[in-house]
């Protein structure tokens, strides 16, 4: 468990970052100002390719390499909506890794020949 551990890594976390109080917070902020435009071509460059990897849970799931099929399936389901907002803004496709969605049905988003 995390927590058994969790000192000793805040610790190690600490120390890489030189806060030794803990005082220190990591401010993420993802808000992105509409006047910035994020087209690459206007700057000569070909289109780019991304992945998105997520390597940290959501709250409910397990860590990926825990998950059952059933588990990954409910997952993706549940990122799909905030992929969408993501292609409706920047635009771009999802290329899904889950062969199928069982009982729920097709995935929409199945890479096929």
């Amino acid at each position: 468990e995390l927590l058994d551990i969790g000192g000793f890594f805040d610790k190690v976390i600490r120390d890489y970052h030189g806060d030794e109080s803990g005082d220190k917070k990591h401010i993420t902020d993802w808000n992105v100002d509409d006047a910035v435009d994020y087209d690459v071509k206007k700057l000569g460059q070909d289109e780019l390719s991304m992945r998105v990897r997520v390597g940290r849970n959501l709250i409910g799931f397990n860590l990926p390499g825990e998950m059952d099929k059933d588990e990954r399936i409910k997952f993706e389901q549940k990122m799909l909506p905030a992929f969408d907002q993501l292609m409706e803004k920047y635009g771009g496709k999802i290329h899904s890794l889950t062969p199928d969605f069982g009982d729920i049905g097709a995935n929409p988003n199945l890479i096929s020949k």
